[in-house]
């Protein structure tokens, strides 16, 4: 686990950014974000990356068996919709 949490903290955000067209819809951002992070994980060796096979999976990515749901938000909103 320590060895995804660190190769999550090297993700470099600003050329992330640089690479998200910011004229579609927060769920067009947010499908960037995800394949871009899924690709970062998918190219280290170390770790077991398997992606969803349906569509109303859980999970965006499993990692070593570890579900995950990757979440992008709008910082510059107030209101912020919880997760349910």
């Amino acid at each position: 686990m320590k060895n995804l949490k660190t190769i999550l903290e090297t993700i470099d955000i600003p050329n992330l950014e640089s690479n998200i067209n910011w004229n579609v819809d927060q769920r067009g951002i947010a499908s960037v974000i995800e394949k871009t992070v899924i690709d970062i994980l998918s190219a280290n060796p170390n770790l077991s990356v398997k992606q969803p096979t349906g569509a109303k999976s859980m999970a965006d990515v499993t990692v070593n068996d570890i579900s995950i749901d990757i979440k992008a938000s709008d910082m510059s909103r107030k209101f912020k919709m919880p997760n349910l």
